[in-house]
């Protein structure tokens, strides 16, 4: 299309006059380089945000009204846009309708598009499946963050399939034009390894990082927007991942290991068991407690009623005050602190005294024995509740309820693993975990892999040939945490209510937070 600069300047002109943001310089020249090659394929590896679909939509808009296209009679040719699902494919539609609307370009609905009037032109979206995506004839086919498709069934990523599949429809059609495009994802999937073939004498490549094809977003926003960097890498700053990479950061884990906080420093909260069970031929069944700490803070940071206020002058701790002058509580019983203190709650979540049955225990010892030792271990610290993963069950629950104790397993789906190590990278980072130094913990949290497979899946879980029976405790006491069943979550201490008009402490024997003779915190 060799008018294709004339064309995409008026576009660009018609539409800022109707309030549409312009392309951004890499839209611009990316575009218009491509078009001059006369090239069948372009390949874009650009950031979340970085105005992707916008872009191809225009393009789309120009092929159909000015492209050189010889459509059969009783036929029409085809805007397709292909993208993981329908709702996403729908949503290239609205912004389709957008331009003809401001272009004044009458249309009409068809099934999943819309038809120009007076012309056999199609805009249709396409859900990326094999059997989607044949039987008509395409003059443009713009896909959609090819990285991620996955097939609803399998779960595979099905890109490779899906484009043999609709090349053919452009067959008929040399001035026909194919877009794949999709941010970063990992180094083995259909989209990159297509973008690492470089310039051929078929396609053309082009990558930015967000900020650079959307200049409107900074660098430093879209960090805030991802404040978790191995994710940020691939969304924002373009850079597709390592098929297999440390789930977590070294440095990071080496600092989570060390000494607990003593009561005297803070309150600890109701405890939780958590377990890894085994069948004991060669992984271990492992258990440990899981609560949070709260260290204690100056008086000076909480909210208190004039009364009360004059009466602590002269104390600097909250475990000083006796309990008929504590601070005001909120409505779930915790004191409330001044609104510049309330992020330096430094609530800590934290694992202590995991215990291991190693090696092929499973020989010379039942189940009950390993039931009636974690009992023994949640007795020592008050815990009444055990949580694991799905596996053995229904065996698990029958032991632990016969030495009393309530049993919770989680399924250890990809949504819950994912879900877990993002809020363990982001609690790491910001040294709000804590756990018992424990060497081969520490060993099998450094060797925890993530993998992006090229079917599209994230997966978690120890190198080939490895255990991970001591790092699998912190994912599930993890899930029980963004689960809502642990307490004295730091979310719960920072999002207190604002401060009452009270004057005077509330009635220890009412108040939902009390503290026992040692000034330890009872749930």
């Amino acid at each position: 299309m060799k008018d294709f600069p004339k064309h995409l300047i008026a576009l660009e002109r018609k539409l800022q006059s109707k309030g549409f943001p312009a392309l951004s310089p890499f839209w611009r020249e990316t575009l218009l380089r491509f078009f001059e090659t006369g090239k069948r394929q372009l390949v874009l590896r650009v950031g979340r945000r970085g105005g992707k679909s916008s872009s191809l939509c225009r393009v789309g808009v120009i092929l159909a009204l000015f492209g050189d296209f010889k459509i059969p009679p009783g036929d029409v040719g085809c805007v397709a846009f292909i993208s993981v699902d329908r709702g996403e494919a729908n949503k290239r539609l609205r912004t389709i309708r957008a331009l003809l609307d401001a272009l004044g370009v009458a249309y009409k609905p068809v099934e999943h598009g819309v038809e120009l009037v007076g012309k056999p032109i199609i805009f249709q979206t396409f859900v990326a499946t094999v059997s989607g995506v044949s039987g008509f004839t395409s003059i443009a086919v713009i896909c959609d963050e090819v990285s991620k498709w996955k097939d609803r069934d399998s779960g595979a990523n099905p890109a490779k399939e899906v484009l043999a599949s609709v090349r053919p429809t452009m067959a008929t059609q040399p001035g026909a034009k194919l877009f794949l495009s999709s941010s970063a994802f990992s180094t083995d999937d259909a989209h990159c390894r297509a973008y690492e073939e470089g310039e051929t004498v078929y396609q053309c490549v082009a990558g930015a990082p967000t900020w650079v094809a959307h200049p409107a977003l900074t660098e430093e926003q879209t960090k805030l927007e991802e404040p978790e960097h191995r994710v940020w890498l691939r969304e924002y700053a373009n850079i597709p991942q390592a098929s297999v990479s440390a789930a977590f950061d070294p440095n990071d884990v080496k600092a989570c290991f060390r000494k607990l906080p003593g009561d005297s420093e803070g309150w600890y909260s109701t405890p939780i068991v958590v377990i890894d069970s085994s069948s004991g031929r060669g992984d271990a069944w492992t258990a440990c407690i899981a609560r949070y700490f709260v260290p204690k803070v100056p008086v000076e940071w909480y909210e208190l009623s004039e009364p009360l206020f004059q009466t602590l002058t002269s104390t600097n701790t909250l475990l000083e005050i006796p309990h008929s002058r504590r601070p005001l509580q909120d409505d779930l019983g915790f004191p409330i602190l001044k609104a510049e203190f309330c992020d330096r709650a430094d609530a800590q979540f934290v694992l202590h005294d995991l215990i291991a049955f190693e090696g092929r225990f499973g020989e010379h010892m039942k189940g009950d024995r390993i039931a009636a030792s974690i009992a023994e271990l949640a007795e020592q610290f008050g815990a009444t509740r055990v949580f694991a993963d799905q596996r053995e069950e229904f065996a698990n629950e029958v032991l632990f309820r016969q030495v009393g104790l309530g049993y919770h397993p989680y399924t250890w789906d990809n949504e819950n693993k994912q879900a877990a190590v993002a809020h363990i990278r982001r609690g790491l980072a910001q040294r709000s975990i804590l756990i018992e130094p424990n060497e081969t913990m520490e060993a099998q949290l450094l060797r925890f892999t993530e993998k992006l497979t090229p079917t599209g899946y994230v997966t978690y879980g120890a190198r080939s040939g490895q255990h991970d029976d001591h790092a699998a405790l912190l994912l599930t006491a993890t899930m029980a945490l963004l689960d809502g069943q642990i307490p004295g979550t730091p979310h719960r201490y920072r999002q207190v209510s604002a401060p009452r008009n009270a004057t005077s402490a509330d009635d220890p024997s009412t108040a939902p937070w009390a503290f026992d003779a040692q000034g330890r915190l009872i749930d």
